[in-house]
């Protein structure tokens, strides 16, 4: 039964992360004096190479090739009392085989006209996305 002071939170909650690269988790542990967790990766301790490994201080490791599904629950576990604990969610993507990985923002100030331009692998211009999202062909 949980002590019904004992609390835990992880950060972050959610996150993004390219195989084979890593991620620093945190815990905090509340109404108990041990703030120490036990680290798990879909309910395995420490993990495992299918779906990516945490150590003891909550630095997760992406695995190195892609499983189906592409997501690894993290969760920090209460040793003062096993019963409670606290969840976060990855979500695991690979690496591009080639070329340029790019991040869109849709809003700033970064002196963009706010059109997404791309091509296909000849360098030809085949579309563009506006402002509004929508797509129209060509350059």
């Amino acid at each position: 039964m949980a002590r019904a002071n004992v609390s835990v939170t992880i950060s972050p909650g959610y996150n993004q992360v390219v195989t084979g690269q890593t991620l620093q988790f945190s815990a905090t542990v509340s109404g108990t004096e041990n703030q120490n967790v036990t680290w798990q990766v879909n309910n395995a301790n420490g993990g495992s190479t299918s779906f990516g490994t945490v150590s003891t201080g909550g630095l997760f490791t992406a695995p190195s090739a892609m499983p189906t599904p592409a997501i690894a629950t993290i969760t920090a576990v209460s040793q003062a009392d096993p019963s409670v604990s606290a969840t976060a969610t990855v979500t695991l993507m690979a690496h591009t085989s080639s070329g340029n990985t790019y991040y869109v923002a849709t809003g700033g100030s970064d002196g963009s006209d706010g059109i997404v331009r791309f091509a296909v692998e000849d360098g030809a211009a085949c579309g563009r996305y506006g402002k509004s999202g929508r797509h129209s062909a060509g350059p």
